[in-house]
């Protein structure tokens, strides 16, 4: 089984045949949880989210020792993804709808909100090398967006799942974007969504029960044969600090090869597959030997 980075709400995971924990206790118990995971080639780096001026990044060595944070957290409102590429960290700043722009030294905000549209809420990042996705959870907004970037991010598109993608008629928002073969990967709340992007179909997957029961759908990894997919209990906000979550591992085809159960975590909110590149995230192998 591959080795797995897990951010949940109370936790940061090594998942290696069993999980262990590497980093638990928040900075601020109010509102925090730990989400985003990214890695350079020397530190990996978890966001803590929560107020903006409460947030933090966090700072781990190749060895997972934590070495401190980032200069820039308290700045940013409830981070959510993070993903480092090509020498700078983009942060998805989900209460400030932004994302924030890092080289190392300095900050500059990308928005593209009108001020008459409903929250946005982004919340994921990912780029195929020539494009970045960022994701537009929407809350109970439809349709959800999916907003292209070029690599200066300047707007080039937009990609919208509509109705037919959801289970839910309104489903409140959708977390992950992933592209493979034309196809586009995301999650909602009950299902696993598979979107073509030549012929605009979509489609709710569901691999096993678990998916749209009693279960909230958040983290993606993928690894060539394998998608690993979270599952959260389903709570309100004020509850999503309590019970136990779980990954579900799939081949190419969605059938399950196995579930790893996660106990006492809370929501989990990221998954990063660390033996080799992880193709949903920035391609870069994680420097954790």
């Amino acid at each position: 089984m591959e080795r797995l980075l897990i951010s949940t709400y109370n936790q940061i995971i090594l998942w290696h045949e069993h999980s262990h924990i590497i980093w638990e206790g928040h900075s601020h118990k109010k509102y925090h949880n730990f989400y985003g995971i990214t890695w350079d080639t020397e530190n990996i780096y978890v966001a803590e989210g929560g107020h903006a001026s409460h947030s933090t990044i966090h700072v781990f060595d190749s060895s997972l020792n934590w070495i401190g944070k980032l200069p820039i957290g308290g700045t940013i409102g409830d981070p959510h993804q993070i993903y480092w590429w090509d020498g700078t960290m983009y942060i998805a700043s989900a209460n400030q709808e932004k994302i924030v722009v890092w080289n190392g030294k300095d900050c500059r905000d990308v928005k593209w909100r009108e001020r008459e549209e409903p929250a946005q809420h982004l919340n994921s990042i990912w780029c195929d090398g020539e494009n970045f996705y960022v994701v537009e959870h929407r809350k109970r907004e439809m349709p959800k967006r999916i907003r292209i970037f070029d690599l200066d991010f300047e707007p080039m598109g937009c990609i919208e799942l509509l109705r037919n993608a959801f289970i839910k008629e309104r489903p409140h928002g959708i977390h992950n974007v992933y592209i493979e073969g034309g196809i586009l990967y995301t999650c909602s709340p009950k299902a696993f969504v598979r979107h073509d992007l030549i012929s605009g179909h979509s489609e709710p997957i569901v691999p096993c029960k678990l998916v749209n029961e009693a279960h909230y759908v958040r983290g993606l990894a993928r690894v060539p044969g394998k998608f690993f997919i979270g599952l959260s209990e389903a709570k309100v906000r004020s509850e999503r600090g309590e019970g136990d979550s779980a990954i579900l591992v799939t081949d190419d085809d969605f059938n399950v090869l196995d579930i790893l159960p996660l106990k006492d975590t809370g929501g989990l909110n990221e998954i990063r597959a660390i033996d080799g590149p992880d193709l949903a995230h920035n391609g870069m192998v994680c420097p954790y030997g």
